[in-house]
Formats: C-alpha cells, sequence, structure tokens
C-alpha cells in the first residue's frame, strides 16, 4: 500500500506550507510527487518543492529533493498543454525498516498560486 500526503487544492499566497511527515511502509522504494501546474503561468511566481526523508523515525532528515519551477505556459512534444509537473526519486534506503518517514515543504514566492500537491511512495 503506497504512502501518501498532500496539499489541498487551495490558493496560496507567498510562504511555506510544510506537507507531512507522514509514516512510510517497508518494502516501498519509489518518491513521486505530483504538482498541479493548470494556473501555474506567471513566471513572477516560483515554487519550490523540499522533499526530506528520515530513516530513524524522524529523529533526523536527509534531502531526497529539491526543484525549483518557475511559472509559465508549457506543452509537450504533441502540443499539449502541460497540466502538472512530476518529480521521481529514490527512496530505497532501508527499505525493511518500520521507522522510515517523509516531509515535504513548499515555499511560494513571487505572487499567489492556485495549486494542490501530491507525495506519494510506491
Amino acid at each position: 500500500m503506497a504512502a501518501t500526503i498532500t496539499l489541498p487544492l487551495a490558493t496560496y499566497p507567498p510562504g511555506t506550507y510544510n506537507i507531512g511527515p507522514a509514516s512510510v511502509p517497508s518494502g516501498l522504494t519509489k518518491f513521486h510527487a505530483v504538482i498541479d501546474a493548470t494556473l501555474f503561468t506567471d513566471p513572477a511566481i516560483v515554487l519550490v518543492l523540499n522533499a526530506q526523508r528520515s530513516f530513524d523515525a524522524g529523529a533526523t532528515w536527509n534531502p531526497m529533493c529539491n526543484v525549483v519551477m518557475h511559472g509559465e505556459v508549457l506543452f509537450d512534444r504533441l502540443g499539449n498543454r502541460v497540466t502538472a509537473f512530476e518529480v521521481n526519486a529514490a527512496f530505497e534506503k532501508g527499505s525493511g525498516n518500520a521507522n522510515r518517514r517523509i516531509k515535504a515543504s513548499i515555499v511560494l514566492s513571487g505572487g499567489s498560486l492556485r495549486t494542490s500537491v501530491l507525495l506519494e511512495i510506491t
């Protein structure tokens, strides 16, 4: 069963928003994040996703991924508008460890943004 934590769909003013922490069940090894980019079109807006993992029930945290995104309208190679940004990373160390945790922060600057974020370990 996947471990899932979310930042619900809402309009967020500039600031920092924390997601989690959440327990990661044994055996799960893949981190996947989906950021709703439907209204992320203003180039002045910057979103930073900083995900961290713990292998000791949250006593210490290690960086897992840090992604900086700027608002813009993007299209895929077929000309379809991109409405979500996806980030993937490994969450392998200690896959049998029952003390694994995940947390993340979203930092918004440059303006408000209506978005949601899904973090999932599978």
